[in-house]
């Protein structure tokens, strides 16, 4: 069991509220000049949850479950973003789901939070529903791995991880090794680029590179390991490091966007060693849908 400073760290309530999806009044131009108008982020998913393939829907940046965003100041709902966790609850306040509860499972941009609901209160909830997350994680460490940085991950995520350590590092069961060279929107600096807050996307718009690396079958909650990629304070390409992620929305036709992948970890060279498991998904981990173990 790793040691961490978890009995030290702030549990605080953010709230959001269950945000309508949105268009642009347009048709969006993808990759292959083809125009099309899709379903996309924010409402309700009512098929679409973690565990489910981030590949193959009609659909554009498609997010699962359910979206929160906060309605008040830039500095509110950034602060939801930012303290919301991976694998935080979060309790439905009003409406006909009252009292029920989920987990945070990712996040999107800077303002987008998502939320795992079981069908049937998914059935229940309305767009403009509110619920408040117990913010839990933020400046979580691992004693003595202080050089290893962690952001947007709760501490019931880390020990349902079954990470063990090995000799410098910390070897990370992920569901797939992802080359740095994939990494699109999102790398960077930037109000977008605080690896805290949001997401970046594996390029989805070279299918050949798609299916030549084998991530056409990436689902939405796998835990990912991303070479040649630090992110402790922005993203960018850094030879030997690694960081670990959570696929946190679907795939895009727009040119450099793909499947979304919010930050956990980031390691410098030999820090984080990933190695591939077939269960490292959120879904299964966290017991959310444990069927989607592989």
């Amino acid at each position: 069991m790793l040691k961490t400073n978890k009995d030290r760290l702030v549990q605080v309530s953010v709230m959001g509220e269950i945000s309508h999806p949105s268009t642009t009044g347009s048709y969006r131009t993808g990759f292959d000049g083809v125009p099309r108008l899709s379903p996309g982020g924010s409402g309700i998913k009512l098929n679409f949850r973690v565990g489910d393939c981030a590949y193959g829907w009609v659909a554009d940046h498609f997010e699962p479950g359910v979206c929160l965003q906060n309605r008040g100041s830039v500095r509110q709902f950034t602060a939801l973003n930012a303290l919301a966790c991976i694998g935080n609850e979060g309790r439905v306040v009003t409406g006909e789901a009252k009292g029920e509860k989920g987990t945070v499972t990712g996040k999107h941009g800077y303002s987008k939070t998502f939320v795992d609901f079981p069908l049937e209160t998914l059935e229940n909830l309305t767009i403009g529903d509110k619920i408040q997350v117990t913010g839990w994680g933020v400046g979580l460490e691992i004693e003595g791995r202080e050089d290893v940085r962690m952001m947007s991950l709760s501490p019931k995520l880390l020990e349902a991880m079954e990470i063990r350590e090995e000799g410098d590092g910390l070897v990370v069961p992920v569901a797939k090794i992802v080359e740095g060279r994939m990494m699109g929107s999102g790398i960077g600096g930037g109000s977008g680029g605080i690896p805290d807050l949001g997401d970046f996307d594996i390029q989805s718009t070279s299918p050949e590179l798609t299916e030549s690396y084998g991530l056409s079958e990436v689902r939405i909650g796998d835990i990912v390991g991303i070479k040649d990629m630090l992110s402790h304070y922005a993203r960018g390409i850094h030879p030997g490091a690694v960081t670990i992620g959570v696929v946190s929305h679907g795939a895009s036709f727009s040119t450099g966007h793909g499947p979304g992948v919010s930050p956990i970890m980031s390691g410098y060279p030999g820090k984080l060693v990933p190695v591939e498991d077939d269960k490292a998904n959120i879904a299964y981990r966290l017991g959310l849908r444990p069927e989607k173990k592989g």
